[in-house]
C-alpha cells in the first residue's frame, strides 16, 4: 500500500473509530459533543473508508488507541479533544501529526469525512 493511501486511510479510520464510540440517542445528523464522545469512547470499533480499507480500532479510557487494518498495518497513538472535535496522533502514521474531525451520528452509524464506523 502506498504511503499516500496509508496516510489518508488511517486518518479516516482513526477518526471514524473514535466516532463509533459515540453512538448516542441524538437524532440523525446531530454533531456529537466532546462529553458525548468521551462517555462512550472506550472499546473496539469496526471502521471502513471509501477506498476499501477497513480496520479494527481499540480505544482506552486513558487516551490510548491501537489500530490494525485489513492490509495488516498496525500502529498505536493517543486520542484527545479540540473543542467538540476528536483528534488522534499516531507514533508512525499520518506523519505523526494531530488530526481532528467533527463526528455525526447517522442512525447508529458514525460518519465523518469519507468513513463509517460501528461497534
Amino acid at each position: 500500500m502506498s504511503h499516500f493511501l496509508v496516510k489518508n486511510s488511517f486518518k479516516f479510520l482513526i477518526v471514524a473509530g473514535l466516532a463509533a464510540a459515540c453512538i448516542t440517542s441524538t437524532t440523525a445528523a446531530d454533531k456529537l459533543t466532546a462529553p458525548e464522545i468521551r462517555k462512550l469512547l472506550t472499546g473496539t470499533y469496526h471502521v471502513s473508508v471509501a477506498d476499501s480499507v477497513s480496520a479494527i480500532a481499540v480505544f482506552t479510557s486513558g487516551g490510548g488507541i491501537s489500530v490494525t487494518t485489513n492490509k495488516g498495518e498496525k500502529d498505536t497513538g493517543r486520542w484527545s479533544f479540540s473543542g467538540n472535535k476528536v483528534c488522534v496522533q499516531f507514533k508512525h502514521l499520518l506523519d505523526h501529526k494531530n488530526n481532528c474531525s467533527s463526528l455525526v451520528n447517522d442512525g447508529g452509524a458514525i460518519r465523518g469525512n469519507g468513513f463509517t464506523a460501528r461497534r
